[in-house]
């Protein structure tokens, strides 16, 4: 089903190749299942953009809230927690980044409306923002 019908939010590829283009590390931490996860990444042939590709099934399948999965993605990544942001578009995924030492951008969406994304230090409606977020907070 999500093989056929699922669809990339919009300037999700145009943001990835921003975020590239400032040599900045990507990852993608998710609670879904790898098997899932690559279906997603080969449906929309985004695995190029990624340095690292974690799921909770790393981590024992814990999920978010619980920071496991953010700080498991940092240490592979080498970088230290305070050093990386992560877009996130629910509660759930913004308490997870914020317990991890991380900075949460919460991403909203026609798809999450009332999702409480209080605890982030941002919150974007358009991914095109969080190239130029980054640049502006001093993370390039």
């Amino acid at each position: 089903v999500y093989m056929v019908h699922a669809e990339l939010n919009g300037h999700v590829k145009e943001t990835l190749e921003a975020i590239r283009g400032s040599k900045i590390p990507i990852a993608l931490s998710s609670s879904s299942p790898h098997s899932w996860i690559n279906m997603m990444l080969s449906r929309f042939s985004l695995a190029q953009y990624f340095s690292v590709v974690a799921s909770s099934e790393d981590v024992g399948f814990v999920g978010k809230p619980a920071p496991d999965i953010y700080l498991y993605t940092a240490k592979l990544l080498n970088i230290a927690p305070r050093e990386c942001a992560v877009i996130e578009d629910s509660r759930n995924g913004v308490l997870s980044a914020v317990s991890a030492g991380m900075i949460a951008i919460g991403y909203r969406t026609l798809y999450n409306p009332n999702q409480d994304l209080s605890k982030a230090r941002a919150i974007i409606t358009d991914l095109m923002d969080i190239a130029s977020y980054l640049h502006e907070n001093n993370h390039t």
